[in-house]
């Protein structure tokens, strides 16, 4: 068998560090991080640009918190992902005084019916520099045109206000309940990153949530909520890392199956050699011998003698050492004496003896062989 190269160890670490780069290579960099509506999301649909206006104006941002304690302060809902309790408790919050923005037209937050069955769809280009104020609430004074960047209007009731109205209908709703104050807007669209910035979004933005240094905002029931998703810990995974996995996983199956192929007619093994039954007599007799049992060498000489004489003068295999011995003595001649010290004389009293029975039982077997 040839020796095994010394190449090999050092093909393996290169092989390892080329599947590295290639893993590597083909997951690429990470996407930007965070949901749609994500406040901590610097992705164009993502929420930081608002989070960062706020804090320049002085408010405090909190992010997926409850709504704030007291009164004064605005909870923000942009996507509502809540449950039953939250939504009942966020109402009680509202009667007691607070002031609710919610940005999601299919929340249960909002009572207020949309504009037409089909939910009218309305973009910066329906009217040009966008939507004009068309109500009357001193909020919004600096707000002159907003930018819905495609929303909803609703039907506001008798009861309610609605501002930036478009053929009827209002892109934002201000609904008292109790004590406070429910606005509902038509979509999240012109709070988001790419479109902050259009026409009078951020300055809307500033006076619905920060009307005044130090103002709570707390951003209820958002994207970036911890377990409000919907996803599985596998959907969060990269489809490009999914992608590289399975290739490895490729890679790897072709190559065990490559090394466990052998090529050309197979090889017998050599056996090892069996021991032979002489070598085995010998072995048997120097673990008696170093074990001082020589009662026991005694007893296997004489049965070994025994079964031998009664097999080739016809007896029984099981006949007694008498039956035996009468059996030599009267068809082979031998003496009588002799063979019955040979099969049932006393035990050997040191090795000398037991080598002398050996030779005796030997020699009385030869003995009858001859005369058979």
């Amino acid at each position: 068998m040839s020796e095994p190269r010394r190449w090999r160890p050092t093909a393996l670490v290169i092989g390892a560090i080329l599947a590295v780069v290639a893993v590597a290579a083909i997951a690429g960099a990470p996407p930007p991080s965070g949901p749609p509506l994500d406040p901590r999301s610097a992705k164009p649909d993502g929420t930081k640009a608002l989070v960062l206006l706020l804090d320049s104006l002085g408010a405090q941002v909190q992010l997926n918190a409850p709504p704030p304690s007291g009164r004064g302060g605005v909870a923000l809902v942009l996507q509502d992902l809540l449950d039953d309790q939250s939504r009942q408790q966020l109402r009680q919050w509202v009667s007691d005084g607070g002031t609710l923005v919610v940005t999601d037209p299919q929340s249960d937050l909002i009572d207020v019916p949309l504009f037409s069955a089909s939910s009218q769809l309305v973009t910066g280009e329906t009217v040009a520099g966008g939507l004009p104020r068309g109500c009357g609430i001193a909020a919004f004074a600096g707000v002159a045109h907003v930018d819905p960047s495609g929303g909803v209007l609703f039907a506001p009731p008798p009861s309610d206000t609605g501002c930036f109205v478009y053929h009827g209908g209002a892109f934002v709703d201000v609904h008292a309940v109790g004590r406070g104050t429910i606005v509902a807007i038509g979509g999240p669209d012109p709070f988001v990153n790419a479109n902050l910035g259009k026409a009078d979004n951020s300055v809307l933005a500033a006076s619905l949530l920060a009307p005044e240094p130090g103002t709570t905002v707390s951003f209820v029931g958002s994207a970036g909520q911890i377990g409000g998703g919907r996803k599985h810990l596998l959907d969060l995974v990269s489809g490009r890392v999914k992608e590289a996995f399975w290739e490895l996983a490729l890679a790897f199956a072709l190559l065990a199956l490559w090394r466990a192929r052998r090529h050309g007619r197979p090889v017998a093994d050599a056996l090892p050699v069996e021991l032979p039954g002489s070598d085995l007599v010998v072995a048997v007799g120097r673990l008696l011998q170093d074990g001082k049992r020589r009662d026991q060498a005694a007893a296997i000489l004489r049965e070994q003698l025994r079964a031998d004489l009664a097999g080739r003068l016809g007896l029984p295999r099981t006949s007694g050492p008498d039956a035996v011995v009468d059996a030599v003595a009267r068809r082979a001649g031998l003496d009588r004496d002799r063979v019955h010290e040979a099969l049932a004389g006393p035990v050997p009293e040191d090795g000398a003896g037991l080598v002398a029975l050996a030779q005796s039982t030997e020699a009385i077997r030869q003995e009858v062989i001859r005369v058979r």
